[in-house]
């Protein structure tokens, strides 16, 4: 399953829970606009050797279907 980061979600120092639950897919698709069909955007938490950080991704099911790299540049 392709995935894309987007960017990074939440507030410094908020907790899981809370940014897990923050509409960061909103703000992104305020941003960026809705994702193309058959694609979507989600919180995921990334591993760093100081611990975790929460991004936003786009994720799709079909890997044949290249990077829609406009949306992704927004």
């Amino acid at each position: 399953m392709p995935v894309e980061v987007i960017g990074e979600a939440g507030t410094p120092g908020a907790s899981r829970e809370w940014i897990d639950a923050e509409p960061a897919r909103d703000q992104a698709s305020e941003v960026c606009g809705e994702p193309p069909p058959e694609m979507e955007l989600e919180v995921q938490w990334q591993e760093h050797d100081l611990g975790e950080y929460p991004a936003i991704i786009l994720i799709w099911e079909d890997a044949m279907r290249g990077a829609p790299w406009e949306y992704i540049e927004k």
